[in-house]
């Protein structure tokens, strides 16, 4: 028997419908601990299972202190699972273990000892390793095999095998990596390994016994699996080697700023109380909510700071001048951010020339036709290629803004407040001011913000009128935005729009000009026949396909009439929200 670890090791267990075997499986692997540390710790995660292990990790924590589990309810992968585990580990050495024990702890005496003997920084299991002993299918090893040497030319990892689940970290090593890591499944491992032997720390190869016990054709790996983990595996080597995203100086948890989310509101509603209720939900060290609104909000927190809007305090400047704040988020009425919003938005902020960081804004479930919204707004043809903002896309530097889901360095919003006091289109000279001081906004995916969206037609139809009409007043004052990149791109539908203005009474008039038309109104609607087919719900593609229409002749139609008539829009963005 090996000698008792010197040091605390943490266990870390990521759960997912394991109900069948979850509870002797814990019970044994405490007991080998109990043996095998003098000081140990089992952190389980049940990943949103549908099947009972939550209850069962509960009764076994229960009886044995060693044991904690922690959970939420929707399932957001393995990589997710050990993320939020590793957070709440105090352990000198963190220990990966999957749930199954298709894979036995009792080999990790040997993991150590190659780790003392080799002063290793990472031990992981190997299926390829000579002296392990391996029991799984055929089409299994083809599958390493091939991934293998995907990895050896995209990141040139000394490894044959990265994906077994038994692995050994010494802890200074996943706190210098772990909070840069992005992906929530099973390129996890890939992410981790490939910025560790970035960055020179010593990784080697253990022997392992695995017995594969599950009798379906794949065990857990599905052709759904292979594919998004090959597309993760392309994602890491963007960020790794084109974005030079892991290069970024990011804050660690201790040094993040002072911030203020603001919540304006017109009234006080139940939208504005579902906002309110979600930003005291957010984990974070030190935030205050601000409720800006005409009436105080009717929920007691020591967090909640409420700023009447006065004649006194008519403007967003001279709201957030005097706040004893570093940073600043806005969240919009309806909108409920993720817990983690204000930590993982607040980690990009380190280097001097990102002032601001912003996310998704992701639909909270609902009916059919607010899914179709989603569909449509999160679709290419739909939003172009903005449609970022409704999905969770990759990791990137974004040149525009929208204050629905935004974290921004104090002084440079204020500096960018002072300079510019239009009522209309702050969000977009606020990304123009970013832009010409060259500095630098983070889209970061897991930066979410939640809301219902507007259902089809009517609803929805009314709200991106308002936009169109917004761009329209932008554009009215500022006719040079035509001629900026990305901004061009929002005219577009109003293009559209004068097009079939113009272009149905001519085709009347001349045959010729007439097969010109309807050839452009084949193109387009072929175009928007295959965005369609995102869904394969016959009444999900009329949906969607009438949905994108829809969208670009309201908000073509809401632009011509700022253009046109000068109206002022009914919504009006935040800049004017503040005002009395």
């Amino acid at each position: 028997m090996l000698a008792p670890i010197q040091g605390k090791i943490s266990v870390l267990i990521p759960c997912f419908n394991e109900a069948g075997s979850i509870r002797e499986n814990l019970r044994e692997i405490s007991a080998f601990f109990a043996e095998f540390s003098e000081s140990y710790e089992v952190i389980c995660v049940d990943d949103g299972s549908q099947d009972g292990t939550l209850a069962k990790l509960k009764a076994v924590a229960e009886r044995d202190p060693h044991i904690r589990v922690l959970h939420y309810r929707q399932n957001e992968g393995k990589g997710f699972a050990l993320r939020c585990a590793f957070q709440a580990a105090d352990g000198d050495y963190v220990v990966f273990l999957d749930a199954d024990l298709d894979l036995h702890p009792r080999v990790l005496g040997k993991f150590f000892q190659l780790m003392q003997e080799q002063d290793a920084d990472v031990v992981i299991g190997s299926k390829r390793h000579p002296e392990s002993r391996v029991s799984y299918p055929l089409r299994r090893r083809l599958i390493s095999k091939t991934y293998h040497f995907i990895l050896w030319l995209l990141f040139g990892l000394p490894l044959r095998d990265t994906q077994v689940g038994l692995k050994v970290f010494r802890r200074r090593v996943l706190e210098e990596v772990f909070y840069k890591i992005l992906c929530k499944r099973f390129a996890l491992d890939v992410e981790l390994l490939a910025n560790i032997h970035r960055l020179n720390y010593k990784i080697i190869e253990a022997p392992i016994e695995l017995e594969f016990r599950r009798t379906v054709r794949w065990g857990r790996v599905t052709y759904d699996t292979l594919w998004s983990t090959l597309l993760d595996t392309l994602a890491i080597f963007y960020r790794m080697h084109i974005l030079k995203y892991y290069d970024l100086k990011f804050l660690r948890e201790g040094s993040y700023p002072t911030v203020s989310v603001i919540v304006p509101y017109d009234r006080y509603s139940p939208e504005v109380e579902e906002t309110l209720r979600g930003c005291l939900d957010i984990q974070f060290g030190s935030f205050t909510v601000i409720a800006c609104g005409t009436d105080p909000p009717r929920l007691e927190s020591d967090r909640i700071l409420y700023v009447p809007l006065d004649a006194r305090r008519a403007s967003l400047l001279e709201i957030i001048e005097g706040l004893p704040t570093e940073a600043l988020a806005f969240v919009r009425p309806g909108a409920v951010p993720d817990r983690f919003w204000l930590e993982k938005a607040s980690r990009n902020l380190g280097s001097a020339d990102i002032v601001a960081v912003s996310g998704p804004i992701l639909p909270q479930a609902g009916d059919f036709w607010s899914e179709a919204v989603r569909e449509v707004l999160s679709s290419l043809m739909g939003c172009g290629g903005f449609r970022y903002r409704y999905m969770q896309s990759l990791h990137r530097y974004v040149n525009t803004i929208t204050l629905e889901n935004l974290i921004m360095k104090k002084e440079d919003l204020v500096s960018a407040l002072r300079r510019n006091r239009l009522d209309t289109g702050v969000e977009t000279w606020l990304g123009h001011y970013i832009q010409k001081g060259r500095k630098r906004v983070v889209y970061d995916p897991e930066v979410v913000v939640h809301r219902r969206f507007a259902p089809l037609f009517v609803p929805y139809f009314s709200t991106i009128f308002t936009w169109g009409h917004t761009r329209g007043q932008y554009i009215r004052l500022n006719p040079a935005s035509l001629f900026r990149w990305p901004e061009t791109v929002f005219v577009l539908p109003a293009l559209l729009v004068l097009f079939l203005a113009v272009g149905l009474p001519m085709a009347l008039l001349s045959p010729l000009f007439a097969k010109v038309f309807l050839a452009a109104i084949a193109v387009y609607l072929v175009l928007v026949a295959l965005e369609s087919f995102s869904s394969l719900r016959p009444g999900m593609i009329l949906a969607i396909g009438s949905g994108i229409v829809s969208t670009h002749i309201a908000y073509g139609v809401g632009c011509w009439m700022a253009l046109l008539l000068n109206q002022r829009s009914g919504i009006k963005p935040v800049a004017v929200e503040l005002k009395h």
